[in-house]
């Protein structure tokens, strides 16, 4: 079953979130199953290239630290991939496990943005943030870094070339807000973007927020609502 069978979004908050029975949040599992088995093949084909050469015994030296390095880079990607997997499958069932701290805000936005810059650069896009200094919120640090991205990169991908992505961070107490807007010429999430938007809605529920989705036809504006920290 694919993205869009599952009932559309409201466009409004989650609540279409608590209202799915878990049979259809079930759903999204062969989705996130074929984009999983898809990423993964990638990796996976460069190692299985790489350790090709390496036993056929062709490579100079130089050759096989160069080969080391790519190895070693595509396992941690992997590494990765899995673990973001293994989230991703337990939002969607209910059973994702968040370690809240308190985090400055800062931290999450720096290591979204520079996990964007790549898509950023490929897109021809520039990034603006604006966000007052010193801001802090109660939040799992590494799990909400992947929702901000997620976020980020849903804009990215429906964003014209060399237009804008803008990021406001700012404080309304009792939660941080992280805004973002961007330009789209799409009429319509497609289905990538819509799995992205459940699963970070589904995370976000798990960590107390709130995620707003604006209409896709005017534009890219999604508002994250999470808890601020506590002194």
């Amino acid at each position: 079953m694919t993205v869009e069978a599952f009932p559309r979004f409201e466009f409004a908050g989650t609540a279409w979130l608590h209202d799915a029975p878990a049979s259809q949040r079930a759903q999204l599992l062969p989705a996130l199953v074929s984009r999983f088995n898809h990423d993964l093949r990638t990796p996976l084909n460069t190692i299985a290239g790489w350790a090709h050469l390496l036993k056929a015994g062709d490579a100079e030296v130089a050759q096989v630290r160069h080969v080391a390095d790519v190895l070693a880079r595509n396992v941690r990607d992997q590494t990765a991939l899995l673990g973001e997997f293994v989230d991703d499958a337990r939002a969607i069932l209910d059973a994702l496990v968040l370690h809240p701290a308190n985090v400055a805000a800062s931290e999450v936005v720096s290591a979204a943005a520079a996990r964007l810059a790549l898509a950023l650069e490929l897109h021809g896009l520039q990034l603006r943030t604006s966000m007052a200094p010193d801001l802090r919120l109660n939040a799992d640090l590494a799990r909400t870094q992947r929702l901000l991205y997620r976020l980020l990169h849903v804009a990215v991908r429906r964003a014209p070339e060399a237009s804008e992505v803008r990021l406001g961070v700012a404080e309304d107490d009792p939660c941080l807000e992280f805004m973002v807007d961007a330009p789209t010429a799409q009429p319509a999430f497609e289905e990538a973007a819509l799995l992205d938007l459940r699963i970070a809605s589904m995370v976000t529920a798990a960590a107390r927020g709130t995620l707003d989705i604006g209409r896709p036809d005017g534009g890219t504006h999604l508002l994250l609502r999470l808890p601020l920290a506590t002194e």
